[in-house]
């Protein structure tokens, strides 16, 4: 299991061109979830958890599963794809934890 902390080094040679996809940000709504407050938390690398996510995608070098807070009790699950080096994060859904 990855750390936080070497998630993060990684991530902070990213750009942070944060992407949603558009499926995922209206259910997301559906569900409550501040989407702003999550793009914010992960260009802001502030990460709780993180663990690897099994699904790969060509487009994308890493992924993995994060989990950030929320407003209050919220927590969420988030799998997301990078390219190391590149310009920007792919989110393919957010789930509430």
């Amino acid at each position: 299991m990855p750390s936080v902390d070497k998630v993060i080094s990684k991530l902070e040679t990213v750009k942070m061109e944060i992407k949603i996809n558009f499926h995922s940000y209206r259910r997301a709504k559906q569900r409550n979830i501040d989407m702003s407050l999550v793009k914010r938390k992960i260009r802001n690398l502030n990460l709780e958890r993180v663990k690897e996510n099994n699904q790969d995608d060509p487009r994308y070098s890493k992924t993995y599963k994060v989990t950030i807070k929320g407003s209050g009790t919220d927590i969420y699950e988030i799998p997301i794809y990078f390219n190391m080096g590149g310009n920007e994060v792919y989110v393919k859904s957010v789930w509430n934890k």
